[in-house]
């Protein structure tokens, strides 16, 4: 089963112009919706007696590490052909994403050939779904994505 919580098509490569337009997404919030994303990602931890200050410190150096490798492969990336699947596809979406268009995945979508396919919208979020709904993005994966790893036998 492919989730996807991003577009499947990217930019074609990680140019300055690209890195600048990131950057200023965050600063100016446009990771989230109706929200500043300056902070807010970072304190949600805080609200999770799980996390120590070293394991957030633990995701933003896992990020620093990640995104800047990643990033240029994944700009490469384009899905746009590929539409025939042999596993279910579900797309987690936010409504308002400016940063990585979900419409792009949604049109791709409808071209997708696969044994289920579904896009389940986050009306109130951005780029940062998972965060900004986090109980309606579990409800979503008990509902919607645990049925098929049920059937494969991995519950």
């Amino acid at each position: 089963m492919l989730i996807c919580c991003t577009p499947i098509s990217a930019p074609a490569n990680g140019s300055a112009e690209r890195r600048t337009e990131r950057k200023w997404s965050v600063i100016l919030g446009g990771l989230t919706y109706g929200r500043s994303t300056y902070g807010y990602y970072e304190n949600l931890f805080q609200l999770s007696p799980e996390y120590t200050d070293q394991d957030v410190a633990a995701i933003d150096k896992g990020s620093e590490l990640s995104l800047g490798p990643l990033l240029p492969v994944m700009a490469g990336l384009n899905y746009n052909r590929v539409t025939q699947f042999k596993c279910p596809i579900l797309l987690f979406e936010g409504r308002h994403d400016d940063t990585t268009p979900a419409q792009v995945a949604a049109k791709w979508l409808e071209r997708v050939r696969a044994p289920a396919k579904k896009i389940i919208w986050f009306e109130n979020s951005a780029h940062m779904a998972m965060v900004e709904e986090p109980g309606r993005f579990l409800i979503h994966l008990v509902q919607d994505a645990r049925p098929y790893a049920e059937r494969t036998g991995h519950p």
